[in-house]
């Protein structure tokens, strides 16, 4: 029968409320992914690199590996510049505990 007369289990939403990450774990988080991101774009893991022209071939003559390799030519430096202020923004709001 047991003494049933202790605290109540909590509700979906307050479980959910109470699992939430702080402001700045959010932030330490998003920082680490995009460093994961910066270092995989640049070559700089011990991962495989992907390389666009291993990923298309040839489709009624039409090279679409080096379709995809002129598109990462002239993504690679905006993406490394966008993912270092991303990074550069996320230590500062985990520094400052902004919830931004």
């Amino acid at each position: 029968k047991g003494d049933w007369s202790g605290p109540r289990a909590q509700k979906g939403v307050e479980v959910r409320k109470n699992a939430q990450m702080s402001p700045a774990a959010r932030a330490v988080a998003s920082a680490i992914g995009w460093t994961v991101l910066l270092l995989w774009w640049t070559n700089l893991t011990p991962i495989t690199p992907v390389r666009p022209q291993d990923l298309a071939g040839v489709i009624s003559g039409v090279d679409y590996g080096v379709i995809l390799r002129g598109i990462v030519e002239a993504a690679y430096w905006p993406v490394i510049v966008f993912a270092l202020a991303r990074i550069a923004f996320d230590i500062t709001r985990a520094a400052t505990g902004s919830p931004v």
